[in-house]
């Protein structure tokens, strides 16, 4: 599995024989992207005998789950590094079935330092996170008033804003509060408050079970998933043609002809229109583009000589910075499993500005934060891994959120058909967007699109009942689904 990631501008070709067609009609079908929902729906669709080609314009797989692996002994995961949820959640039977190690965290293993560098007393540290439970209360009333009265969305930060004029609060509660609000919400969402739409900022279901981490790295969920077929890694999609009869995807290393596509281009990248459709999507689809936001979630991965913070005995380092968000919070993989890595995360705003400063000027600015908590004398790093995801023109961004304006059927809108173009990735998944699990489950159903406009017998083997046990009931639709927030904090 690490030879296939590791191999560049290459055909991903199955080791064993490919799935055998089965009796009836079938489809060229041509996927663009390898990332999940991209594999995803080519496996389903090999499987059910059409002949598939991916389009990718990395050198590896994977998309936005991406792994480094220079150094052999720290695979570290740059972009996804969650299975958020594990009770029928279909990445836990692809992790298994791809042997990877997988290692539970616990959001509520977090210590706050206040500014000048002072660790929060225990009595602190809960009347924090009182008040931010008591916040979401008044955010969840403040909606429900809002729907009942008929007003127009605001952002959570204008919602935020409001309730706290009603109360009397000092300036350091609101910091306080302020480093709640952006390590549970916007380091969630990749998307600051005053981006966030209040009445569709947490909608969507969960799974149940523990969140879990993958030690040995997230890329071999993407190598099982590609190991049957043939993916053209170093393949830039430039302009997809399409009408009637078939669809013609123009790329820097030639032309590709199918029945049918699936287009799995990152919200990011449709909302820069860096590939162009003739003819030109439609009107529908083209505004739900518009009207949803895409995040930023960067990480800032620094492996010291030792662990120097592990007397803290917490997973989370929280850091009220007086730049609201700045380096706000910090996952130690020493209580993960021992290794002596901070992962420093940065979003929204913050993620932005860190993406116009040299490593150099990152690492310092993370380096001084540090040295507030843990004093002078801590070491240097030996290493660091930096990701600037709004830069990257196969991505524009981490995933996607809902802003004012914005509503879930901006998703299904993205998701409809345009002809013979079919749409898949986490942004076109109602209910799951912003995840893996969201992005897996919307390529088995843009293949079972087109398996059932070609009209193939046999469906796909797995793909039905995953969907159909993960597709949020419709009584829940659009109102009343709210995500289960895996928030920071203690109990």
């Amino acid at each position: 599995m690490k030879l296939l990631l590791a191999t560049s501008g290459a055909r991903f070709v199955a080791a064993c024989s490919a799935a055998q067609p089965v009796p009836g009609k079938s489809a060229r079908v041509v996927v663009i992207g390898a990332g999940i929902a991209g594999l995803a729906a080519a496996r389903e669709l090999q499987r059910a005998g059409h002949a598939v080609t991916v389009l990718e314009a990395r050198d590896r797989i994977g998309g936005r789950v991406w792994t480094d692996r220079s150094r052999p002994d720290e695979p570290v995961d740059l972009g996804a590094s969650w299975i958020h949820g594990t009770e029928g959640n279909p990445i836990t039977q692809l992790a298994a079935d791809s042997d990877a190690e997988t290692i539970p965290t616990d959001s509520s293993s977090w210590w706050t330092w206040d500014t000048d560098g002072r660790m929060l007393t225990t009595e602190e540290e809960a009347a924090l996170w009182t008040a931010f439970d008591a916040l979401l209360e008044r955010l969840d009333a403040l909606r429900e008033q809002r729907l009942a009265m008929g007003k127009e969305d605001i952002t959570l930060a204008a919602a935020v804003d409001e309730i706290l004029q009603e109360q009397a609060i000092t300036d350091e509660e609101l910091r306080r509060l302020r480093l709640a609000v952006n390590a549970s919400i916007e380091q969630e969402f990749a998307a600051g408050a005053q981006e966030l739409s209040l009445y569709y900022w947490d909608w969507g279901p969960s799974f149940d079970g523990p969140n879990v981490v993958f030690p040995e790295g997230y890329d071999r969920v993407a190598a099982t998933l590609a190991s049957q077929l043939d993916v053209r890694t170093g393949h830039v999609a430039l302009q997809i043609r399409h009408d009637g009869a078939g669809v013609t995807v123009l790329t820097n290393q030639g032309d590709f002809e199918g029945d049918y596509a699936v287009v799995t281009l990152p919200l990011g990248v449709l909302k820069a229109a860096a590939v162009r459709f003739e003819p030109p999507l439609p009107a529908s689809k083209q505004g739900a583009i518009d009207r949803l936001g895409m995040g930023v979630l960067n990480k800032v991965v620094l492996r010291f000589p030792q662990a120097f913070w592990s007397d803290a005995g917490v997973l989370y380092l929280g850091y009220i910075a007086r730049n609201t968000g700045a380096w706000s919070t910090n996952m130690s993989f020493h209580e993960v499993d021992g290794r002596p890595t901070l992962v420093c995360f940065s979003s929204a705003s913050h993620a932005r500005d860190l993406e116009d400063m040299s490593d150099e000027e990152i690492i310092a600015a993370a380096m001084d934060v540090l040295r507030t908590m843990f004093g002078e004398n801590i070491p240097d790093p030996e290493s660091r891994l930096i990701t600037r995801w709004s830069s990257d023109p196969y991505a524009r961004g981490s995933y996607s959120y809902m802003p004012p304006g914005a509503s879930p059927d901006d998703y299904d809108e993205l998701a409809k058909p345009a002809g013979r173009l079919h749409f898949a990735g986490e942004a076109t998944q109602k209910g799951y967007a912003s995840t893996v699990h969201g992005a897996y489950l919307s390529g088995v159903r843009a293949a079972q699109e087109i398996a059932a406009q070609v009209a193939t017998p046999r469906p796909s083997s797995v793909g039905s009942s995953e969907v159909a046990a993960a597709a949020p009931p419709p009584e829940a639709r659009p109102r009343g689904y709210r995500r289960r927030l895996r928030r920071c904090g203690r109990p």
